[in-house]
């Protein structure tokens, strides 16, 4: 059924793409745009292609491990990222349009069919970011979210004058995990609780074996340092997995010494009532969850506030 549902996706994807000049001269919302797999990458490759081929467990996406993160291969999976297949930038390029690509990529090749590109390696990183583009590698000091729009926004005005049509792909971190907020949205949410979803305490009764099995729960898979900020001094004696490795503390060791003191007082008050108080199973729960949610809406924040909603 799965399959299935993804044929007749593309199927739609295909009758609805819109002609370059048809774009330019009326613009065109793609309505629905949906994939049954979540995943961030094949989703970002898909919406700049004309169509998708995946041919039984092939897909066109990698994940870039040589700048920070992706998860191991799959057995059997073969990737591959073909410059040479036709995609929307290039399309576009070709009718006249000037086209640009920041910010998140995560795929095992260049980006083609950009006029202008600077990428993140891999998943990237929130504070002090490595950036990538035709001339190399670099770090750029600053929060990611921020630099993204601003390299973006930079780009509109300096094409302003221009009478081309444009096609620009802002792509966010913000709020993959591991959720860090930005300094201007480190201190909201912090007068209260917010609502937990119903199914936060669930067991997994009545559920299939995939329920089990899932590493992503909020309950077992959060990691105190890199997940959670709660340091090794305050979780000490509390159940919960501890990441060690060079994800363990890689965004904390890329901060400045100002912006690594900024991020630990945000957190300081809670992290020791939480080494006070000793909190167990559904308190323990409730703690994580909060902590969080709260991280994940103030990255939502600050793309909200650095795109001007």
């Amino acid at each position: 059924h799965a399959r299935e549902g993804e044929r007749q996706t593309k199927a739609r994807a295909a009758h609805e793409h819109a002609q370059p000049h048809d774009l330019q001269q009326a613009g065109q919302r793609k309505r629905p745009a949906h994939r049954l797999r979540g995943h961030p990458s094949p989703i970002r490759a898909w919406f700049q292609r004309k169509a998708v081929e995946q041919r039984g467990n092939q897909a066109d996406v990698e994940d870039d491990r040589r700048g920070g993160g992706g998860g191991k291969a799959r057995k059997g999976v073969k990737h591959r990222c073909d410059p040479r297949r036709a995609r929307l930038p290039q399309a576009l390029q070709e009718a006249g349009y000037r086209t640009a690509v920041f910010g998140k990529w995560h795929l095992r090749c260049d980006p083609v069919g950009f006029d202008d590109w600077d990428v993140l390696p891999g998943q990237g990183h929130y504070y002090n970011p490595d950036f990538r583009n035709a001339e190399g590698r670099r770090r750029v000091p600053g929060y990611v979210t921020e630099i993204i729009t601003a390299r973006s926004r930079d780009w509109l005005r300096a094409r302003a004058a221009e009478k081309r049509p444009f096609f620009l792909m802002m792509q966010h971190k913000a709020p993959h995990r591991n959720w860090m907020p930005g300094p201007t949205e480190l201190e909201l949410h912090r007068d209260g609780d917010l609502p937990v979803p119903a199914t936060l305490f669930d067991e997994g009764e009545n559920r299939t074996v995939a329920f089990g099995r899932s590493e992503m729960s909020i309950a077992r898979h959060l990691f105190w340092h890199y997940d959670l900020k709660v340091p090794t001094r305050y979780h000490e004696g509390l159940p919960g997995p501890v990441m060690k490795g060079r994800w363990a503390r890689g965004e904390w060791d890329r901060m400045n010494d100002a912006q690594r003191a900024t991020f630990t007082e945000a957190y300081r008050e809670e992290n020791e009532a939480l080494a006070r108080v000793q909190p167990r199973w559904r308190s323990l729960v409730h703690w994580k969850y909060q902590r969080y949610v709260k991280d994940y809406l103030r990255c939502v924040a600050g793309v909200d506030r650095s795109v001007g909603v």
